[in-house]
C-alpha cells in the first residue's frame, strides 16, 4: 500500500480513517489473528498486529515515532469492553469532598 499523508483533526475523523483502512485490508493480513490487537497508523496506512495492545503500540511507535494511531481488535466491534451500571441506592448528589 502506498503511503499517503493525511491530516486529521478530531478523534472521530481518526477513528473513521482507521476503520476505512481496516476495511480495505486483505483477509490475509487478519487471518489467524482473531482477537488480537491491531494498531493502525492513520497517516501512512501501516498496521501493527500483536496479541497485546501495549505491544501493538510499541511496534507502531518503534516504526513511526510521530505516528497517529488507532487501536482495533481484529474481528471485534471494539478493542475493549466496558460496562457501567447504576444501582438504585447510588448517591450521585454526594459531593466529592466534604464541606468544612
Amino acid at each position: 500500500m502506498a503511503a499517503q499523508v493525511i491530516e486529521l483533526g478530531s478523534p472521530d475523523e481518526i477513528a473513521r480513517e482507521a476503520e476505512r483502512i481496516y476495511d480495505e485490508l486483505d483477509n490475509e493480513i487478519t487471518a489467524g489473528h482473531e482477537g488480537e490487537f491491531m494498531v493502525v497508523s492513520v497517516r501512512t496506512g501501516q498496521v501493527y498486529v500483536s496479541p497485546s495492545s501495549a505491544e501493538a503500540f510499541r511496534l507502531g511507535r518503534a516504526a513511526e515515532p510521530n505516528g497517529l494511531f488507532h487501536l482495533l481488535r481484529i474481528g471485534a466491534a471494539s478493542a475493549f469492553k466496558g460496562r457501567f451500571t447504576a444501582r438504585h441506592d447510588d448517591r450521585w448528589e454526594w459531593p466529592l469532598r466534604r464541606a468544612r
